[in-house]
């Protein structure tokens, strides 16, 4: 069941390397370009991920297990439901991912 990311996480991890070894050891044009582009790649797969799983673990349903609930059952002093809580995280998320845009 779990093959499959660990197939696609070794395969990965070889491409990386792959593209590693030829940035330090070989005067390919476009090595240093293919190893950044890859690199950048994971990174918007990653903050993709992260905000589409903020968005679906508090907003899109409730779950007990999420963060957003914990923090709301923990400081109950604040009064914030645990959707206000996923709320203003998904949107500081995507004000991260917009001002890592304006960035670079």
């Amino acid at each position: 069941e779990r093959t499959t990311l660990a197939t696609l996480c070794g395969v990965f991890g070889l491409w990386i390397g792959i593209l590693t070894v030829l940035a330090l050891a070989d005067d390919w044009r476009y090595a240093n370009l293919s190893l950044e582009a890859s690199l950048m790649l994971v990174a918007a797969l990653n903050v993709l991920y992260a905000s589409y799983d903020i968005y679906d673990d508090t907003m899109r349903r409730s779950v007990e297990r999420s963060d957003a609930y914990q923090f709301a059952s923990i400081y109950t002093s604040y009064g914030a439901s645990p959707r206000c809580i996923g709320s203003t995280w998904f949107l500081l998320s995507i004000g991260a991912i917009i001002s890592s845009i304006y960035i670079f």
